[in-house]
């Protein structure tokens, strides 16, 4: 039987990643563009402009009036011969479809199709109509407070404008304009940082017959270049990083809501492993100590997440207003309890559970995409374990491991988030005065 593989290529100064899964007659194509909504601060900055949650719109107007396709044209494939989405962040738009290998072809180019829309064929009807969708699709996040907390506590750590949450406010998406957001697309398109992720079945297609397929349907598309393009240089020059001070983040809901931000993360990897332990599997994990043992709120989480070039740890939380000090002596609690305990024991019994729980995972076989946004965010990681994923992946989990999740590196990592939280050196969003 052959194995699962994943290999990088290089070719016409394009970056495509393969994931073999052989005998599942799975196909996927998706474009990733790592510029995101961070293009919005460098476009008000150029043309003093609020354009402030247009990169969402754009995803959605990308899905109108393509190349090839009318709108309703494209939606009536999409919908009956596979998956597709499309998602916007600070850092990135990603664009994508899936369906079975048969529609190799025509997966292609529907991704092309809408991934790369200049938007120029889009009228004004289509464009207001969109633009109404995406205005109330911010109303419906604005009704919901705690996920409102959560968008803007990013903004507020890195000292943004408040309505660079990606999402943004009705108010301003009703002042966006067809000849704006074309613009912003066309700042997309000029960005040359963008990773070509291919999920298929060698059994029924090859590397060089799908590169030529997607060399050949994106050479057809034009690149407008209305605007001048964003360097990385000014791009990242509007880029902050979070701060480590005590920030108030309006929010109406009646619970008291917490997010703590941790500069720990040195891998993601090992920071994943540890955040693992520390939230499940310790003796006195956060999740027991907090919850089943205290009751004090129905979800506690505590995770990595990417932003541009670094990640960073999480700890998230909502309890009834009036259990602040409690909740926070308890976290001190759990995690120094944690770190005491931690030894080799420990550790052995956690790794038994964490390889478990990924076979448990990896019966279905669309997890091992994880590879290509390890490929995409931490293509260093990547090429450390590049010989042994190019002939067998389920290998690379065990040369992951090896070398990111050893005892001595997790110990580090929580001993860190440890020293974080004791010395007050983290970022801390709250919705109480």
């Amino acid at each position: 039987m052959q194995n699962r593989t994943f290999k990088q290529i290089e070719r016409n100064r394009r970056k495509y990643n393969f994931l073999a899964l052989p005998n599942t007659e799975y196909f996927k194509f998706e474009i990733v563009n790592l510029m995101g909504s961070n293009i919005e601060k460098v476009y008000a900055n150029r043309y003093n402009k609020n354009v402030y949650g247009i990169s969402h719109l754009v995803e959605h107007l990308s899905f109108r009036a393509t190349k090839d396709y009318s709108s309703d044209e494209l939606m009536k494939v999409l919908k009956s011969k596979g998956t597709y989405n499309a998602s916007t962040d600070h850092d990135r738009i990603n664009y994508w479809f899936k369906t079975t290998s048969e529609n190799t072809k025509l997966a292609i180019n529907l991704v092309c199709n809408f991934a790369m829309n200049n938007l120029e064929n889009i009228s004004e009807e289509e464009f207001k109509i969109e633009r109404k969708v995406v205005q109330n699709e911010a109303k419906r996040y604005a009704d919901d407070d705690q996920t409102m907390f959560y968008f803007n506590t990013e903004p507020t750590l890195r000292g943004y404008n408040e309505e660079d949450n990606v999402i943004g406010i009705p108010e301003t998406i009703e002042k966006f304009t067809i000849a704006d957001c074309i613009s912003i697309k066309d700042l997309f398109l000029q960005n040359t940082d963008v990773y070509y992720n291919i999920t298929y079945d060698p059994m029924r297609n090859n590397e060089n017959e799908i590169i030529d397929m997607i060399d050949s349907e994106l050479n057809r598309f034009e690149i407008l270049k209305l605007v001048p393009a964003c360097s990385t240089q000014e791009y990242k020059s509007y880029i902050k990083e979070p701060q480590n001070k005590n920030f108030y983040v309006h929010c109406e809901s009646e619970q008291s809501m917490h997010l703590i931000n941790f500069d720990s993360v040195f891998n993601s990897i090992t920071a994943n492993a540890g955040n693992e332990y520390l939230l499940q599997y310790s003796q006195n994990s956060l999740n027991d100590i907090i919850r089943e043992k205290h009751g004090l709120t129905y979800s506690v989480s505590l995770y990595v997440y990417d932003s541009d070039e670094n990640a960073y740890t999480a700890f998230s939380t909502d309890v009834s207003k009036g259990d602040e000090k409690l909740l926070m002596h308890l976290l001190k609690e759990s995690i120094s309890d944690s770190v005491k305990s931690f030894n080799e024991n420990a550790y052995n019994k956690y790794m038994k559970i964490r390889k478990l729980k990924r076979k448990m995972k990896l019966l279905n076989q669309e997890n091992y995409e994880y590879w290509h946004y390890l490929a995409v965010r931490y293509p260093n990681i990547v090429n450390r374990v590049k010989h042994i994923i190019e002939s067998d992946l389920d290998n690379g989990y065990v040369a992951l491991d090896n070398l990111f999740c050893s005892f001595e590196k997790i110990d580090e990592y929580i001993k860190r988030m440890k020293y974080l939280l004791d010395s007050g050196n983290t970022g801390y969003c709250t919705n109480l005065i």
